[in-house]
């Protein structure tokens, strides 16, 4: 306790967040992180053409720094936290709200430090509007020994070994207003994401992380390209081909969400038989996730409509003797 409390007293956290055309939300945003008492706040502007500077210069707990915009999102984070001279960093979208009563992170931090061996990152449950599920990405690390890698959708890693840091679950959660509608629309995120995520793959082709967090549009131009499957089941399978067997799984951080979206392509094209053949090795590793009970109640539907067909139909040829 007493290591906790020295370090506790020594550390700095500070917020570093970028933002670009946020006039409406940013205010809102950093009023709330503020009652989280933090040591320093950096906002970083990529270029606004609204009104989102002249808000961020009302804000006088606020430090406003400049950086023009690269289409890279591990690199700008990079560079915004070099702004920053606190020993940890909170990074926040600009459009992403607490949802979590305030609490001091910096305990959390402290005794994470003082009983964890080896580099780590704090992850929040990113909700989303009108969406059960939640992501969870990396929010507090190290500026000195961790950095961002990835065009989109990046990931911590130790500036060292090159290798991803250990993340810390927690329950702290923030929603993600950037989901609505109108602001997917109006930063064009889709399709951005989209290339940026192919363009990951390329440079990264050994690394499940950008499979996993293909969008549904990136998904269909794969499946339009009969490249999709093929894709999937290289990160899956150890055989790199579709197996019912678990000893032929690939287990590493992204293999649920990998299921996921494998098992969903399956009931897409009306693959029930291996559909549910691969959700009976999902249920055995995840009995609880949420989307794998979600598709066996629709297999079991679609194969009750099959079922309700064939009597259909049989009865049809003995009524009209077919």
């Amino acid at each position: 306790m007493l290591n906790c409390l020295e370090y506790y007293q020594r550390t700095t956290l500070g917020l570093v967040m970028i933002v670009k055309n946020q006039e409406d939300l940013v205010s809102d945003v950093l009023k709330t992180a503020k009652s989280f008492n933090l040591d320093s706040y950096v906002v970083v502007d990529t270029g606004s053409s609204d009104k989102t500077v002249e808000n961020l210069l009302e804000l006088n707990f606020v430090r406003t720094e400049y950086l023009h915009w690269e289409e890279n999102y591990g690199l700008m984070r990079n560079r915004a936290a070099e702004f920053s001279s606190m020993d940890w960093v909170l990074t926040l979208d600009s459009d992403e709200v607490f949802l979590t009563e305030p609490l001091d992170l910096k305990v959390l931090v402290s005794v994470l430090y003082i009983v964890l061996e080896k580099p780590f990152a704090i992850n929040f449950e990113q909700h989303y509007n009108k969406s059960s599920k939640y992501g969870i990405p990396d929010r507090i690390y190290s500026r000195k020994t961790e950095n961002f890698v990835g065009l989109v959708h990046e990931e911590l890693r130790n500036k060292e070994t090159k290798e991803a840091v250990m993340s810390i679950d927690t329950r702290i959660q923030i929603i993600n207003k950037g989901s609505e509608t109108k602001q997917v629309i109006k930063f064009d995120k889709e399709e951005r994401y989209k290339n940026l995520l192919f363009q990951m793959i390329e440079i990264e082709p050994d690394n499940p992380r950008w499979v996993a967090f293909l969008s549904n549009r990136a998904i269909e131009a794969l499946i339009i390209n009969e490249q999709y499957e093929k894709l999937i089941c290289k990160h899956l399978f150890i055989t790199n081909k579709y197996s019912k067997r678990i000893g032929n799984l690939k287990i590493h951080k992204y293999t649920k969400m990998l299921l996921e979206k494998y098992i969903s392509y399956l009931i897409l094209w009306k693959n029930y038989d291996k559909a549910n053949e691969l959700l009976k090795v999902g249920l055995l590793l995840y009995p609880n996730n949420m989307a794998f009970i979600f598709f066996k109640g629709m297999i079991q539907i679609e194969s009750v409509k099959d079922l309700s067909k064939t009597y259909l139909i049989r009865d049809l040829k003995k009524i009209y003797r077919i």
